[in-house]
């Protein structure tokens, strides 16, 4: 159970959204009909900070959700979707001037958005990924660890610029890897769904059991003042479904 603001740590909070009942993992597939069946279901409870804005599941257990092989939620499938990424990877290697760079992309799924970093210029890769299947194709210039970022090894401190896409809100302690990968010294990439949009009508699309925590820009903004960053650039891309940060 989170019982406090992930991102501003403060517990006042109001109630916005119950279910008593819904699928922990909606990026798993199931073979059969039966396998859908029994797949395990747990409780949202939404709540809202009243300090920063951000929401999450009050009732949100992590025990449920798992993060391996059989999770698969690539959007580059979509021509929309790789055409802004292709996009945002050449703002981003222009903007941080990444040609020839390291970059640690911190939750990388299939590898998709590095790929089109290191296709835009940047030198070399190096990401984790929990989820990852051998199976997988490489991008080329590219390291790849099926585990999640848990230290701060020597590989990782050559890095110029971190990567963190759609991986805080799926995490309970967000605030415990942004303090990790402070460490690294270097500028960093965060992109998480708008919370915003949640609020919005129609916005309730994208309430699921794996996303903990919804951030708005405030929120957003003092989780990584929290974790001993600067916010250079806050901003919501592709179509306002996404926050996208700059931070140093």
């Amino acid at each position: 159970m989170v019982r406090s603001c992930p991102a501003c740590g403060e517990a006042d909070f109001e109630a916005t959204a119950r279910f008593d009942r819904v699928p922990v993992q909606v990026n798993r597939l199931a073979r059969t009909r039966e396998e859908a069946l029994a797949s395990p279901c747990g409780p949202i409870d939404l709540v809202r900070c009243r300090h920063c804005g951000t929401s999450w599941n009050h009732r949100f257990d992590p025990a449920l959700v798992h993060y391996d092989a059989g999770y698969d939620n690539p959007l580059d499938v979509s021509p929309v979707f790789r055409d802004w990424q292709t996009g945002a990877a050449r703002d981003l290697v222009a903007r941080h001037q990444l040609h020839g760079a390291t970059v640690l992309e911190v939750g990388c799924g299939r590898a998709g958005f590095l790929r089109a970093v290191l296709a835009a210029g940047a030198g070399r890769g190096l990401a984790y990924e929990p989820a990852w299947d051998p199976a997988w194709p490489v991008p080329p210039g590219c390291e790849i660890r099926s585990s999640a970022f848990q230290s701060v090894g020597a590989d990782d401190r050559r890095a110029d610029l971190v990567i963190l896409r759609h991986v805080l809100e799926h995490l309970e302690e967000p605030l415990a890897l942004l303090q990790l990968l402070r460490q690294l010294g270097c500028p960093i990439l965060v992109e998480v769904p708008d919370g915003a949009t949640l609020m919005e009508p129609g916005g309730c699309w994208d309430l699921i059991y794996e996303h903990v925590s919804y951030f708005e820009a405030s929120g957003m903004s003092r989780l990584l003042e929290r974790a001993g960053f600067a916010v250079d650039r806050i901003g919501r891309e592709f179509g306002d479904q996404f926050l996208v940060v700059d931070a140093r």
